[in-house]
């Protein structure tokens, strides 16, 4: 659901091509605040477009690309608000949840393998934050809402760090 509602909300902005909406998500890090991957753009086009949710304004050839500008249709500004409407009006699920069903688990793998994976976790949320700190200065000025979301996001990587590493700990 994610990438379509990228696509349309993208597209309810301004006529694009794909390579434009997968560009905005790469480089906005999408795939860490949003789960939409930039992989996943082309097809959530091409499905978009058979559902007669966006369509093609324009092509244009340039040497063996062929670029495709899409435009968004009055049923997709409709679906687009359905899908928005979904969203706010589902609570965020802030719980680990893979990490609770594996705790279910953790007898099936060794020590030492759940304390190096454990590890990695750490190392790539580690990551993540400072890319939400990077995100911050990025978007200076876009307004509370954007301030409040940086903020929650920061604080829940925050506390998941401090969950592994006390599993960690746990299974030292």
């Amino acid at each position: 659901m994610n990438a379509r509602l990228f696509v349309l909300g993208l597209l309810a902005m301004r006529p694009m091509s794909g390579y434009e909406i997968r560009k905005w998500i790469v480089s906005g890090h999408a795939e860490l605040w949003a789960n939409v991957l930039p992989g996943s753009i082309h097809y959530a086009l091409r499905k978009a477009t058979d559902e007669g949710l966006v369509s093609v304004r324009s092509t244009a050839h340039s040497g063996r690309r062929r670029r495709v500008v899409y435009g968004i249709t009055v049923r997709g500004r409709r679906h687009l608000k359905t899908l928005l409407r979904k969203c706010w009006s589902t609570p965020p699920r802030s719980f680990p949840t893979q990490i609770n069903t594996a705790l279910v688990f953790v007898d099936q793998l060794s020590r030492s393998e759940v304390r190096r994976a454990l590890h990695k976790s750490i190392a790539e949320l580690t990551r993540w934050k400072r890319v939400w700190q990077q995100g911050r200065e990025h978007k200076k000025g876009l307004g509370e809402a954007v301030e409040a979301s940086i903020n929650n996001s920061e604080k829940h990587i925050d506390a998941d760090l401090r969950y592994l590493k006390r599993l960690l700990a746990l299974l030292a």
